[in-house]
């Protein structure tokens, strides 16, 4: 991905607030994906440039720090809201320790928490 898409959220929409861990955009501009760390919790924001659905499927797939962990997958499905020109959907997360937290799906972010 370039960077000026990065930065730039779908085709000049106004990105997520500065303090994002990590964004990401589809290659055509349309959708862009961001992972924070807020309070203790973990947010993902899909951003649209266009209500594409009504409602969003929003999954995060949690650090494997016990074989009882591996894999474990949480989902949130969340309607669309409008914000000026684009289309977001949020879910929040509970924030279980250090790792690497990471979204499922198109496009693909993650974040490490401590350690």
């Amino acid at each position: 991905l370039a960077n000026d898409a990065i930065t730039a959220g779908p085709r000049g929409v106004p990105t997520p607030p500065a303090h994002a861990h990590m964004v990401a955009c589809s290659a055509s501009g349309d959708t862009c994906m961001g992972i924070y760390v807020r309070g203790g919790r973990v947010v993902l924001r899909r951003t649209y440039l266009a209500r594409y659905v009504g409602r969003d499927r929003l999954c995060l797939r949690y650090p494997a720090r016990t074989a009882a962990m591996r894999g474990a997958v949480v989902c949130r499905t969340v309607s669309l809201r409008s914000e000026g020109r684009a289309w977001a959907a949020q879910a929040v997360f509970a924030l279980r320790g250090p790792g690497v937290y990471r979204a499922v799906g198109y496009p693909s972010v993650r974040v490490t928490v401590g350690g």
